[in-house]
């Protein structure tokens, strides 16, 4: 980790001012920081749990399909796959706003 943080690129800036735009993010609650994970089919992301002390909203664009698991508590299939209670399939362009405040 070389300590040096580039800013968020302009494409992501107009995604947030159409979050803001669309009232799906308050402008005192404009993000300041974002992480991109790019991801091969069949690949998945761990579980993530949202830190308390994390007053910032946390939201997801997906840029394509993608199933979601949901719940306090997630199983490990042996693909890397995770289920839940609650199981999202969610289509492109979906935006996901403080999902993690859902009780399972």
């Amino acid at each position: 980790f070389s300590g040096n943080i580039e800013p968020i690129p302009a494409l992501l800036q107009r995604v947030i001012d159409h979050f803001i735009q669309w009232h799906l993010l308050p402008e005192y609650k404009r993000p300041n920081g974002c992480i991109i994970n790019f991801f091969e089919e069949g690949e998945f992301s761990q579980p993530f749990l949202k830190p308390p002390h994390l007053d910032q909203p946390v939201t997801t664009l997906l840029l394509s399909e993608s199933t979601m698991a949901f719940g306090r508590i997630l199983v490990s299939e042996n693909d890397g796959n995770y289920k839940g209670p609650l199981m999202l399939s969610l289509k492109q362009g979906y935006i996901s706003k403080n999902l993690f405040s859902l009780q399972s």
